[in-house]
């Protein structure tokens, strides 16, 4: 289509629930470029919660959320453009979080994912996943960052830049930066904005 001249409607998914990756080409057209689907099937059938409510893309990784469940992740293959599904980052503990997935955000080298999860009777928590260096396909939960006082907000919005993470909590922002050139577990607070 030429310039001014809408996209074409994206085809429906199954129950309008899966996510649409698109390319931006020449004169700000967009074509779709794949449709990403969780690996679990109870996902899309309403038995997990709003796939896709949040997702994030740095590069060639993207990260879809379903609240409650899980975040999966996908990675683009620079050969073929195709995308697949490469992992499914879960809660870390044995107690219910039903908002984790609340917030997301990736790091700008691909390597680090950070998923909220505000309280719902305590405090929020941030889970930090790492990729491991030499399979893309493997990823940990390395740290679990919190907000140092009872925030029940803590984990509701997340952004990641470099080394640094910044979590919104109920009246608060929390800073952290990530001790990197030690261990991508060490998470340090520097700063509470407020």
């Amino acid at each position: 289509p030429s310039p001014g001249t809408p996209s074409p409607a994206l085809p429906p998914a199954a129950n309008d629930t899966a996510q649409y990756v698109a390319d931006v080409t020449s004169h700000a057209v967009m074509t779709m470029d794949d449709v990403l689907l969780p690996t679990d099937d109870g996902v899309l059938t309403n038995e997990g919660g709003e796939y896709g409510k949040r997702v994030a893309i740095q590069g060639d990784t993207a990260v879809a959320v379903a609240v409650g469940v899980g975040a999966y992740v996908f990675t683009r293959n620079n050969a073929t453009g195709a995308w697949s599904s490469v992992a499914k980052l879960a809660r870390g503990d044995i107690f219910a979080r039903p908002y984790f997935g609340a917030s997301l955000a990736i790091s700008q080298d691909e390597r680090v994912v950070v998923v909220g999860s505000p309280g719902t009777l305590g405090t929020g928590s941030v889970f930090v996943y790492s990729r491991d260096a030499s399979d893309s396909s493997v990823w940990s939960q390395t740290s679990v960052l919190d907000s140092g006082i009872v925030d029940v907000g803590f984990g509701r919005s997340a952004a990641m830049s470099g080394d640094t993470v910044v979590i919104a909590g109920t009246r608060s922002a929390y800073v952290f930066t990530q001790d990197s050139q030690n261990s991508s577990s060490m998470w340090t607070t520097v700063a509470r904005l407020h």
